[in-house]
């Protein structure tokens, strides 16, 4: 008792002098500086995920922008956005603050990559200087066609085709109910008939439609691939495909190429990292846009015709396809399971980034499987209530810079404005 009364007096007293004050904060300012250097040198190359394992930030920290279906419980080191409806307004074009703020986010670390319905090709052509950089081969990656070619960088690292006999079959659906139909073969959009309807994709930065004998074409590709997937009618084994760009019928050509031997409509390219995969080395863009495989079918017409259709077309098809909609005017026809969905999987696990780690943003149908794995998602406001719905977050419309919104209230905070 005596000894711990004497210990207290002489700390009573030392504290009551100022050298000794002066001395107890110098040296807790020491260890202070000490315990925090390494904030001042860590590599400034560190990746997002390296970021993430030094931060002190749990993963199951509260956040303000947590919600029932989505909380919002980790940093982001990775943002996948959808285009049309998204980074582009109504009148398809991208607004300085939309491209202001993707620049933000790339200079701060984070990836963006863009998730669309798109060819690459139409991506680079609708965001102009941007488009370039993120379609680059020192970019990110991307996920094109609903996740039907998905980039790592420069290389194809996933790819599906649709089957060429599901392709005949679907040409016939629409030749029947003369519905305006397009393919597309990589960045190529081809169509048996040019029509005002099938040339306003160009309106949303496509490539022009390739005028070519759709049947021909896929007749090539079934023929290709043995007996098997041979249709039943007669058809001549060699079959010459005509292409024009004109908007005359196909019977009037401008030239006549025998199409190259095409590669396996059923093939998935893949990289290391999906070994169930069939495994088959991507091919380089200029064979993926000669050959005779088909990535997708779109049917066009107004939103009623393609709303009273989809039921016919969905039972005409069964488990062999699968059927979306990126816009009201448009049926997609996919290969059986394909999605944005899963191709930003495949892109992800490339890239080694959680799904928990990721920001999705989109509009409509076809994002849907995005939003529901992505960590963090968001619904644009002209968005159905159905996907806000899956969302949990929303933001405003593509013509109020929606996106950017979005991007600033949960990446960019230090230059958030209004939400």
């Amino acid at each position: 008792m005596h000894g711990y009364m004497s210990i207290t007096i002489f700390l009573t007293v030392m504290m009551a002098n100022s050298s000794f004050r002066a001395v107890a904060r110098t040296n807790l300012h020491v260890h202070v500086v000490r315990s925090t250097a390494w904030l001042a040198h860590r590599p400034s190359s560190m990746r997002p995920t390296d970021r993430l394992k030094s931060s002190s930030i749990s993963s199951a920290a509260p956040s303000p922008f947590s919600s029932a279906s989505h909380p919002y419980t980790s940093p982001i080191v990775l943002v996948a956005s959808d285009v049309d409806g998204t980074l582009l307004g109504s009148s398809h074009t991208i607004s300085p603050r939309t491209i202001a703020s993707i620049r933000a986010l790339r200079k701060k670390g984070i990836l963006f990559v863009p998730a669309t319905g798109k060819s690459r090709g139409g991506v680079r052509n609708a965001l102009g200087a941007l488009g370039e950089e993120l379609t680059s081969s020192m970019a990110t990656g991307g996920v094109y066609l609903q996740g039907l070619i998905v980039y790592k960088g420069g290389e194809v690292i996933y790819e599906r085709m649709l089957d060429p006999q599901v392709a005949l079959d679907v040409m016939r659906f629409a030749r029947e109910r003369n519905v305006s139909l397009i393919a597309f073969n990589g960045d190529r959009i081809l169509c048996e008939k040019m029509d005002a309807t099938i040339a306003s994709v160009t309106q949303q930065h496509e490539p022009m439609p390739v005028v070519v004998s759709l049947e021909a074409f896929l007749l090539a590709s079934c023929h290709s691939l043995g007996p098997a997937s041979a249709p039943s009618s007669s058809s001549t084994p060699s079959v010459k495909v005509s292409v024009t760009t004109s908007t005359s019928s196909p019977t009037s050509t401008a030239s006549s190429v025998q199409p190259p031997p095409p590669v396996a409509a059923t093939a998935v390219y893949a990289s290391s990292r999906t070994p169930h995969s069939p495994q088959a080395p991507a091919p380089s863009s200029s064979n993926r846009t000669e050959s005779t495989s088909i990535h997708k079918l779109i049917l066009l017409g107004p939103p009623p015709l393609m709303a009273s259709l989809r039921p016919a077309l969905e039972s005409f098809l069964g488990p062999r396809a699968s059927i979306t909609k990126a816009q009201d005017d448009m049926l997609e026809v996919l290969p059986s399971g394909g999605s944005k969905g899963l191709g930003l999987r495949k892109l992800l696990e490339a890239l080694d980034v959680p799904t928990s780690r990721i920001l999705a943003i989109g509009d409509q149908e076809n994002d849907l499987e995005m939003l529901k794995m992505a960590g963090t998602a968001v619904a644009m406001g002209n968005a159905p209530r159905h996907v806000k719905a899956v969302a949990g977050h929303s933001t405003r419309s593509n013509d109020e810079d929606g996106a950017a919104r979005a991007f600033e209230r949960f990446c960019l905070q230090e230059l958030s404005g209004l939400i």
